[in-house]
């Protein structure tokens, strides 16, 4: 699936993910998911913006049901060119070393108004 989001600089952004393959809830239990956003979709993985994965920033909810919760932290959103439509996907790495890309799309930093954080 492709999606299109706009998010503020400097906020905490949560992703609530519900793993489906074949149009049923995948059991996540022994696979790893991988985020990554890249101002080019072609670039390596070393130009990345911004990646996590399950453990570091993706949290597995329920294993059995397929949801995890993928959250980027103000630090993470603080870095990002402002205005610029960068392109990302979710990956699943089964247990048995499938891939499945999961979502792709753009996420569109935006100029936050508020800066103090105390």
């Amino acid at each position: 699936m492709s999606y299109k989001f706009q998010a503020y600089r400097g906020d905490t952004v949560p992703f609530d993910i519900t793993v489906t393959l074949s149009g049923a809830a995948y059991d996540l239990t022994g696979s790893t998911l991988f985020f990554t956003l890249k101002r080019k979709a072609a670039a390596l993985d070393a130009a990345a913006l911004i990646s996590k994965q399950t453990g570091s920033g993706i949290a597995i909810v329920s294993a059995p049901a397929g949801t995890a919760r993928l959250v980027l932290s103000p630090t993470d959103t603080a870095a990002p060119p402002l205005n610029v439509e960068l392109y990302f996907d979710l990956q699943l790495k089964t247990s048995s070393g499938d891939i499945y890309t999961i979502a792709t799309g753009e996420i569109t930093f935006l100029q936050d108004i508020t800066l103090r954080t105390a």
